[in-house]
C-alpha cells in the first residue's frame, strides 16, 4: 500500500529535545497527542491529555523521536489518489483501506481507490454533500485472470494433469504435468507395423486414442501406408504421419529455397515425398508442419514447401508453390537439419480442402524416414 503523506499538523503541545547521532546534535520532535488515554503512544507524559484530535486526520500517526525521525504511517487511506488522510469513518470498502459509499468525508472532489474483480480498481469521490460516493465501474483487471489463492487442475502433456494456483496478480501460475501413461502418444496419431504381413510394403495400422495409447493394429488384409493425413479438429492438437524420402534410384530436381513461384534446380535432384494434410473440418484452418527423425532414424537435412490441393505437380506446375519453399526450421518446436514451416510461415487450409505437402532432401544422398509434425493453430 502506498504510504499516506501528512501535511504539517497544528498541536497546543511543548516540544522535546533528544540528543540523537552523537554529542552536540539535537533534534526537536512534536510529541503527539493520543485522545483521552493520559499517554503518548511512546510512554511519556501527555502535554494536554484533553485536547481533541483533529477530526479530518489520522490520530494513529507516530513520529519516533528516539529513532532515525522516520515516520511510521497508519495506511488507513492508502488508496486514496493524493496520499493524505481524509475519510473520518473507518468503515472500509474492501476490507483494507477504501472508505464505503456513504462515509463522512473532509474534502469535496476527493478520489478514493479501491480493489475490484482481478486485480482492477473503481473510483469514488467525497461528493458536495460531504459524503463517499458511489464507486465507479472495475477498471485494468487482468484478461483471462483468476482470484489469488484459487486453485485448478488443469490437463496437460500426453493425457497428465497438472495443479494451478492463482497468484496475487491474479494470473495462474502452473506446477509439473504428472500422469502420464508410459509410452504415452497424442490422441489420433498413426504408426505402422508389419506383425502378421507377409507382403513386402503393406503394414497393419495403429491409432492413438483418447487414452494416450496406441490401440490393436487394424484387423488385416495388410495395406501400403497412407498418403495423407488429417488435421487435429481442436486449436493446439497435433497429428504425426510417418513418412519415408523416396530410394536414391527415384529423386527429383529439387526447388530452392525462398518465395513461391520457386525453381526446381537444375543440377541437384533428390530424394522426396508428398504428403496430403486434409482439413475435414467446417472451418478454414491454418497449421504448423515440421519434422524430425523417428526413434533410431537420422537427421536430415531436407526442405519442405506446400502446394494447394491434393494433386502431385508436375513440369511447371512444381513452380506454384503456396507460400515458400524453407530449408531449414530455426525456432522451436524444430530440431536438427530438418525444415519446417511454423511460426510466420504456418499454412492455412481452407475448410475441407487440402494442401500438398512436399518434403525432400537437400543433398542427393540423403534419405531414410521421417516424422511429420501437423499443429492446429487456428480454426476460423
Amino acid at each position: 500500500m502506498r504510504p499516506i503523506k501528512i501535511g504539517f499538523l497544528a498541536f497546543s503541545a511543548f516540544a522535546v529535545t533528544a540528543a540523537i547521532a552523537g554529542p552536540g546534535c539535537t533534534e526537536t520532535v512534536v510529541d503527539p497527542i493520543e485522545e483521552d488515554s493520559g499517554t503518548t503512544t511512546d510512554g511519556s507524559s501527555v502535554v494536554d491529555a484533553n485536547t481533541p484530535k483533529d477530526s479530518g486526520k489520522d490520530t494513529s500517526t507516530v513520529q519516533d523521536s528516539g529513532k532515525d525521525g522516520t515516520t511510521a504511517f497508519d495506511a488507513g487511506n492508502d488508496a486514496s489518489r493524493d496520499g493524505s488522510a481524509d475519510a473520518s469513518d473507518s468503515s472500509v470498502a474492501d476490507g483494507g483501506s477504501s472508505p464505503v459509499t456513504g462515509t463522512t468525508c473532509t474534502t469535496v472532489g476527493f478520489i478514493y481507490t479501491k480493489k475490484c474483480g482481478f486485480c482492477g480498481t473503481s473510483e469514488a469521490a467525497c461528493e458536495a454533500d460531504m459524503k463517499v460516493g458511489v464507486y465507479g465501474a472495475c477498471s485494468g483487471e487482468v484478461v483471462d485472470g483468476c482470484m489469488p489463492g484459487t486453485t485448478r487442475s488443469n490437463g496437460c502433456g500426453l493425457c497428465g494433469t497438472k495443479s494451478e494456483i492463482c497468484q496475487n496478480n491474479c494470473q495462474w501460475a502452473s506446477g509439473t504435468c504428472m500422469g502420464e501413461p508410459v509410452g504415452a502418444c497424442a490422441p489420433g496419431n498413426v504408426k505402422y507395423t508389419t506383425a502378421g504381413c507377409t507382403t513386402a510394403n503393406t503394414f497393419r495400422k495403429q491409432t492413438c486414442g483418447t487414452t494416450c495409447q496406441y490401440g490393436a493394429p487394424e484387423p488385416p488384409p495388410c495395406k501400403p501406408k497412407d498418403t495423407g493425413v488429417a488435421i487435429a479438429t481442436t486449436v493446439g492438437g497435433t497429428v504425426t504421419f510417418s513418412g519415408e524420402l523416396s530410394k536414391l534410384t527415384d529423386q527429383l530436381a529439387r526447388l530452392g529455397s525462398g518465395t513461391c513461384p520457386a525453381t526446381p534446380s537444375t543440377s541437384s535432384n533428390t530424394s522426396y515425398a508428398y504428403v496430403e494434410v486434409k482439413n475435414t473440418t467446417a472451418m478454414a484452418a491454418k497449421v504448423e508442419i515440421w519434422f524430425d527423425a523417428p526413434a533410431g532414424g537420422t537427421d536430415i537435412d531436407t526442405v519442405v514447401t506446400t502446394y494447394p490441393g491434393n494433386t502431385i505437380p508436375t513440369g511447371a506446375a512444381r513452380n506454384a508453390c503456396t507460400m515458400t519453399v524453407n530449408d531449414f526450421c530455426s525456432a522451436l518446436p524444430c530440431t536438427g537439419s530438418w525444415s519446417g514451416l511454423v511460426g510466420t510461415n504456418a499454412v492455412s487450409i481452407p475448410a475441407g480442402g487440402s494442401i500438398l505437402v512436399y518434403h525432400a532432401a537437400y543433398f542427393n544422398d540423403d534419405t531414410g524416414p521421417f516424422d511429420m509434425f501437423v499443429k492446429t493453430t487456428s480454426l476460423l
